[in-house]
């Protein structure tokens, strides 16, 4: 939802998106699923959270994938890509489980998510190891707009 913006505003995010690095991104995103899988996932039974927890950060990495820009934040949105249909039975499920439970409640583990899970988390980390570096290191671009931003006064 966008409250505000400017003209200025709309100058910097187009010159951000130029910036984008999918493997910071991905690395970004990888680390945060594969830590989440390790700590929280690998009990008998677990918060179902947490499922969410590792979920969400392998579907922007599978969107970033795809789509070659910066993901969506809500987990909705995400789980509106081409998934396994068994993958999405047992989301939709946990989801409402999870509605009903409190927050702490530990649940039984979905072997489903359990499996996919850690089957991409292994599939990110080969990714990785392979790609090529995709860092804009030429910043003139952004420092126009900046002393741009500054002569012109305050626009935020």
């Amino acid at each position: 939802m966008i409250y505000k913006t400017t003209d200025l505003w709309e100058k910097i995010y187009d010159a951000c998106r130029s910036y984008f690095s999918e493997k910071a991104a991905l690395y970004h995103y990888y680390g945060t699923a594969k830590s989440t899988f390790r700590q929280y996932l690998q009990e008998e039974f677990v918060p179902y959270k947490k499922y969410i927890y590792a979920l969400r950060p392998l579907l922007a990495c599978r969107y970033i994938e795809t789509c070659h820009c910066v993901p969506p934040v809500r987990f909705d949105e995400l789980l509106r890509q081409n998934l396994p249909d068994e993958l999405t039975v047992q989301i939709n499920e946990m989801l409402q489980v999870k509605a009903r439970s409190d927050e702490k409640d530990r649940n039984p583990g979905l072997p489903v998510l359990r499996k996919y899970i850690a089957k991409e988390i292994d599939r990110y980390e080969q990714m990785l190891k392979k790609m090529p570096e995709d860092r804009v290191s030429d910043w003139e671009r952004l420092d126009q707009i900046f002393l741009a931003s500054l002569q012109s006064g305050p626009h935020l």
